[in-house]
């Protein structure tokens, strides 16, 4: 029962993560209240954060069964992962606006700029690619069964998730981005 309800909690976040993202969900918010639309982006934020981190808690209540033992080796791979995963997050939020990413700031006439610089000049999604390291080194500091599930479960989406993304912004960018598309191939 702990295995259905931890895949299945963490499929619907990510099913509801990509839905509240998506341009159907944002036109419908916009048609309703255009001042609410404005404040989109953090209050998807907050409700993203919050329920990630009431997943997390929940599957970390559960008895944990461990998958192999913890070792030295497993330890030392882990941070291997976590410490290049870590630095690849950084760099990559340093090629975009921070408060523009949380919902604290507000774009006139919705311009935003294709971000080709950095790391996006070499991979076009480097966020889930450090996201990716990252939870594999997670797993691998503590690897029972729980943990096993749900970044499982985060490991399927992020391809899906990515996948979504272009095309949202294919429809943003257009050219640009299909230009940006032929550049970069990973």
């Amino acid at each position: 029962m702990i295995i259905f309800e931890i895949l299945l909690s963490w499929s619907l976040y990510y099913f509801l993560h990509s839905l509240l993202a998506s341009f159907f969900m944002k036109s419908m918010i916009e048609k309703i209240s255009p001042t609410l639309n404005k404040y989109y982006r953090i209050f998807y934020n907050i409700i993203s954060v919050l329920f990630l981190l009431i997943l997390y808690v929940r599957a970390e209540s559960f008895e944990k069964i461990l998958l192999f033992e913890k070792s030295i080796f497993s330890t030392v791979i882990a941070f291997l992962l976590l410490l290049p995963g870590l630095f690849i997050l950084y760099k990559s939020f340093k090629n975009y606006d921070k408060r523009e990413f949380l919902g604290l700031s507000i774009k006139q006439n919705n311009k935003v700029q294709l971000s080709t610089g950095g790391l996006n000049a070499y991979f076009r999604h480097p966020l889930y690619i450090g996201t990716i390291i990252v939870l594999i080194g997670f797993f691998l500091l503590n690897p029972h069964l729980n943990r096993f599930l749900y970044v499982s479960v985060s490991l399927i989406y992020l391809p899906i998730g990515s996948r979504l993304e272009e095309l949202k912004l294919k429809k943003v960018f257009g050219e640009a981005y299909e230009s940006y598309l032929k550049k970069v191939k990973f």
